[in-house]
C-alpha cells in the first residue's frame, strides 16, 4: 500500500469518525428536545392528577405544549376535571337545596306538635291536616331520593312484560290531571297503541316525571304535548313538548345529569333529580332519551324504547284526543 493511499484511508477514517460523532450530536440534541417536549406535558399531567386526587377539582393539565395522543390525553383529563367539579358544585347546592327543603316542614312539625302537646291547641281536624301534608312533603323527598338511586344502579330490577306505551300515558295524565288543571293547561295527545317490553311501574315514572317537569315550567294557560308512536318495527317513541322557556342548547348535555339545575331552573321548585331518574330508567329498558326544541318553542324529550317482540296485541291506528283541562273533567 502507498503512501498516498495511506494517506487518503486516514482521511476518510477521519470524515467517518468525524460524521459520526456529529450525528451522534444531533441525535442526542433531538433526543433531549423530544424528551423535553414529553417530558413537560406528563410533568403537568402528573402534578394535576395528584392535585385532584387531593381534592383540588380546580386542576387541569392544560398545555398548549402538547400534540398528538399526549395532547388528546390532557384534553380527556381536563374535561374529566370539569365534569366532576360541576358535579361537586351541583351536589353542593343540592344538599343547600335539600336541607332547606327538609328544615321546613320539621320546624312546622316541631312547632305544632309542641303546641298540640303542651295543650296550647286543640288537635283539630284541619290543624292534623296541614301536619299531614308536612309529612307528604318529607316523604315526596325521600322517595324521590330513593327513586334516584335504584334509577342509577347497575341493575334496576325490572319486572318485563308485554306494555301498551299509550295505556300508560293516559293514566298518568289523568292521575295529574288535578295538578294540570290547577294551572289551568291543555294537553294534546296523540296516542298510538303501541306494545313495548317493559316494567308498567317505572315506565309509569318515567311519564309522571317528564310530564311534572313540563309543568313545572309551562306558563299559566300554556299547552303540553304528548305523542306515542312506533317508529319502525322494533322500536317506539315517548315524546313530551311543553311551550315554556325551553333549554338553551349549551346546557342540554347537562339536562340529565344529577341534581344539575339550568338558568330556567332558578325559582322553580325541584332538586334536579326526575330527569335523571328519567334517563336511568330508559337506559335500563335499553333504550334512550335525548332532550331538544319542541314545536311551540319549548322543551322537547324523546324516550325511544324497544318494541315488545310480539307486538300482535297493537291496535291499528292512532287515536288523538285533545284535553282542555280548563275546567277538569
Amino acid at each position: 500500500m502507498g503512501r498516498d493511499e495511506q494517506r487518503l484511508r486516514s482521511a476518510l477514517v477521519r470524515s467517518l469518525l468525524l460524521g459520526s460523532v456529529i450525528a451522534i450530536a444531533f441525535a442526542l440534541l433531538a433526543a433531549a428536545l423530544v424528551s423535553r417536549r414529553i417530558a413537560r406535558p406528563l410533568r403537568r399531567l402528573t402534578t394535576a392528577t395528584r392535585r385532584l386526587r387531593s381534592g383540588d377539582l380546580t386542576a387541569r393539565a392544560q398545555d398548549a405544549g402538547a400534540s398528538g395522543e399526549l395532547g388528546e390525553l390532557a384534553a380527556a383529563f381536563d374535561a374529566m376535571a370539569g365534569a366532576l367539579e360541576r358535579q361537586e358544585r351541583s351536589r353542593r347546592l343540592f344538599v343547600a337545596d335539600l336541607s332547606h327543603e327538609v328544615r321546613t316542614p320539621l320546624t312546622i312539625l316541631r312547632g305544632n306538635l309542641e303546641e298540640l302537646i303542651d295543650g296550647i291547641d286543640e288537635p283539630a281536624p284541619a290543624r292534623l291536616a296541614s301536619l299531614h301534608e308536612e309529612v307528604r312533603r318529607l316523604e315526596s323527598l325521600v322517595h324521590q331520593l330513593d327513586a334516584l338511586g335504584r334509577a342509577g344502579a347497575p341493575v334496576l330490577g325490572l319486572d318485563r312484560a308485554p306494555v301498551d306505551l299509550a295505556a300508560v300515558v293516559g293514566v298518568e295524565i289523568e292521575a295529574l290531571r288535578p295538578q294540570l288543571a290547577s294551572k289551568g293547561l291543555h294537553v294534546d295527545t296523540d296516542l298510538t297503541p303501541v306494545i313495548v317490553s317493559g316494567d308498567r311501574s317505572k315506565l309509569g315514572q318515567v311519564v309522571a316525571n317528564l310530564l311534572s317537569n313540563a309543568m313545572k315550567f309551562t306558563p299559566q294557560g300554556g299547552h303540553v304535548d304528548v305523542c306515542v308512536e312506533a317508529l319502525d318495527a322494533d322500536t317506539a317513541r315517548l315524546a313530551v313538548a311543553d311551550d315554556g322557556p325551553g333549554i338553551p342548547a349549551a346546557e342540554r348535555a347537562h339536562v340529565f345529569e344529577r341534581f344539575w339545575r339550568g338558568d330556567a331552573a332558578h325559582g322553580v321548585a325541584g332538586r334536579g333529580i326526575g330527569l335523571a331518574v328519567v334517563e336511568g330508567i330508559v337506559r335500563a329498558h335499553g333504550g334512550e332519551v335525548e332532550v331538544g326544541a319542541g314545536p311551540r318553542g319549548g322543551a322537547r324529550f324523546a324516550a325511544t324504547l324497544p318494541r315488545h317482540p310480539d307486538s300482535a296485541a297493537e291496535r291499528s291506528g292512532s287515536a288523538r284526543v285533545t284535553h282542555s283541562l280548563i275546567p277538569p273533567r
